[in-house]
């Protein structure tokens, strides 16, 4: 099983997202033979987007870990760009909850209107 990890940059952090994941994957004993890594991705749309465009054709059904708050956006966007997806939550630290479920509402408001 491969693992992707995805993510670019923010103006605000000193590296990407997808490195991250990836260094606390192979310190966590995760070979490396195992991970792709997308990192210029600079939305949750463009991270399944770009996933798809480095994964192999035959690739229908995924799995996306992401935080709770976060899961029935990245469901949404995975269906419509034609991935059945299954979601696994990671649980959001109490401190930054309020602030992250109030941007996701208007996150996923957005990607009913728009569809990303």
């Amino acid at each position: 099983m491969k693992l992707v990890v995805s993510g670019g940059q923010g103006s605000d952090e000193d590296i990407e997202e997808a490195v991250v994941m990836k260094n606390f994957l192979l310190e966590n004993g995760i070979p490396e033979d195992r991970l792709i890594v997308e990192n210029q991705s600079t939305s949750t749309y463009e991270n399944l987007l770009f996933s798809q465009e480095i994964l192999p054709d035959n690739v229908k059904s995924i799995t996306i870990i992401t935080s709770d708050y976060h899961l029935k956006r990245a469901k949404v966007l995975a269906e419509k760009i034609g991935w059945d997806a299954d979601v696994v939550a990671a649980k959001t630290p109490k401190v930054v909850e309020m602030k992250v479920r109030l941007r996701e509402r208007a996150a996923l408001l957005k990607t009913y209107i728009v569809g990303k």
